[in-house]
């Protein structure tokens, strides 16, 4: 005959004077099992009773405190040495070196030319007359601009170092002007880095009726590959001296 069922509860300690709370895989169930079976589920239920109270005990609540403070997080994080300082500091050094302004490289001014004002005195061009400048004012040669912010001569210059629209495109460029190719051809022809030849004297004339300048002055000399070309097509100029070559149309 098979032994009597035997009713066995078990229930988690009291801790720090609370009264005794019922385990949830034993609670308000009495577990009913012959022989050995009843004890092993016994010894299951007060294991799990002990787990609970060390867990609620001060010392388990001192050792979770300890896993979640700063100091248990950076023992848990392995320690990667310098690395782990130097390259950030590093990498955030080289992202900021770009921004430090440096200074404007600077270089001398060249000064008014003697004969400049002297030139337009001889001319007596009306204030508004369009005046065809050699070199002729552009991003690479803005002396021109300077001598007249200088002189107030003359009072209307063909050519600038500004940002506008390309003639035709209406995208922004430096220095648009009609004929822009042969403006920039004749000032190299000035520097003395370019070669005079009878195309390029073709498209100066061409270029000389687009442009229709009342005036041309030329900071150069007579002897010049530029006051040559300037001389054939031109003519005489009318004013000659203090390095510039001036002719009224």
């Amino acid at each position: 005959m098979a032994p009597a069922a035997r009713t066995v509860s078990a229930c988690s300690p009291s801790v720090s004077g609370r009264p005794p709370r019922p385990l949830t895989a034993c609670s308000d169930a009495a577990i009913r099992a012959p022989g050995g079976a009843a004890a092993a589920v016994l010894a299951f239920c007060l294991d799990g009773a002990r787990a609970a109270a060390r867990a609620h005990s001060p010392d388990g609540a001192r050792a979770a405190a300890r896993a979640h403070s700063p100091d248990g997080a950076r023992a848990a994080v392995p320690d990667r040495g310098w690395r782990a300082t130097w390259i950030p500091a590093a990498v955030a050094v080289l992202a900021v070196v770009p921004l430090i302004p440096l200074p404007y490289q600077t270089a001398p001014v060249s000064a008014v030319p003697a004969g400049w004002q002297a030139a337009f005195a001889r001319l007596r061009l009306e204030p508004d007359a369009r005046v065809l400048v050699v070199p002729i004012p552009n991003v690479g040669h803005s002396m021109p601009m300077r001598w007249q912010a200088d002189t107030g001569e003359p009072g209307s210059m063909i050519g600038g170092y500004y940002l506008g629209p390309a003639p035709g495109t209406r995208q922004a460029m430096f220095d648009p002007m009609p004929a822009r190719s042969t403006a920039h051809y004749l000032d190299k022809v000035w520097a003395g880095v370019r070669p005079l030849n009878s195309a390029a004297v073709a498209s100066i004339r061409a270029a000389l009726a687009v442009w229709r300048p009342a005036a041309v002055v030329a900071v150069t000399s007579a002897g010049s590959p530029v006051g040559r070309v300037l001389i054939k097509l031109l003519g005489k100029p009318g004013f000659r001296g203090g390095g510039v070559l001036a002719w009224r149309r």
